[in-house]
């Protein structure tokens, strides 16, 4: 069954008083999960990593937020399994506004699928649930690089060669 979903064109000022120092602007990741307490570990594992975060609870306002904040959005961090709008369903969305968005599918159920994902959105990567958050944040690091300040240096994030 294909479905179509709408997002209202949205005008709007960003205007940031905590910008990145040197007019680079901070990472923003935008992080959709249906279940609360693994989207605000995520978010904040993320945000303690020095990332900008913003969060939606499912598919239908993952697409609203990713239309409102287009430009802003640096990594789309998504789970699959979710009510309504899935995440393949929200990336292939998401690239359809933008196609150089980074797309990382976090989801336990990936063996449970039709079709892989990541042949759906190329360049996507596939996150395993269950993940370390040190695994969450070396894939943001591998997507879209090391944020532009460090909130808590002692949890930061390192990139080493395998």
């Amino acid at each position: 069954m294909s479905r179509t979903y709408y997002v209202q064109n949205t005008m709007f000022m960003n205007e940031r008083s905590d910008a990145a120092p040197s007019g680079e602007r901070e990472q923003t990741i935008l992080v959709v999960e249906d279940e609360p307490a693994v989207r605000e570990c995520v978010a904040s594992s993320l945000k303690r990593a020095g990332y900008e975060v913003l969060t939606a609870c499912d598919g239908i306002e993952g697409s609203v937020m990713l239309a409102r904040n287009l430009e802003r959005i640096d990594l789309l961090l998504t789970d699959i399994s979710m009510p309504g709008m899935d995440g393949a369903e929200l990336a292939m969305f998401a690239r359809k506004l933008r196609g150089d968005l980074k797309v990382v599918f976090a989801s336990g159920s990936i063996s449970l699928m039709e079709q892989d994902p990541a042949v759906l959105v190329p360049g996507a990567v596939i996150l395993n649930k269950p993940f370390t958050m040190q695994e969450l944040q070396v894939t943001a690091l591998r997507m879209i690089g090391p944020p532009c300040s460090v909130q808590n240096p002692s949890v930061g994030i390192e990139a080493r060669s395998h």
